[in-house]
């Protein structure tokens, strides 16, 4: 059972605040890193034309280097999941937000 969020009308700014970053290392697997962004990108009103850019900015060190370049190329959200998935989807994985 998920989490129904309303629309809100917040900024792109306060909606990237609000996205931790991905770097694959510690507690928080990737499955719910990846639940708790597309949760917030839904509820945030920001067009999915722009979800790319957002969460490409979201992942960070030592995970960035796992997209392949076919996928940063692509701009496709799926294709960087894609990725990222193949490395880390059974593990345990660290958020940092800031």
């Amino acid at each position: 059972m998920g989490i129904a969020l309303k629309q809100t009308t917040q900024t792109t700014a306060q909606t990237i605040n609000l996205l931790k970053n991905f770097s694959g290392r510690g507690c928080m697997s990737f499955p719910q890193w990846k639940h708790e962004s597309f949760a917030t990108l839904e509820s945030s009103g920001i067009s999915k034309a722009h979800w790319y850019s957002i969460l490409h900015k979201k992942v960070i060190a030592p995970a960035v280097t796992k997209i392949s370049q076919e996928s940063i190329s692509s701009k496709e959200v799926d294709r960087i999941l894609a990725d990222l998935k193949r490395h880390y989807n059974s593990s345990r994985i660290k958020f940092i937000h800031y």
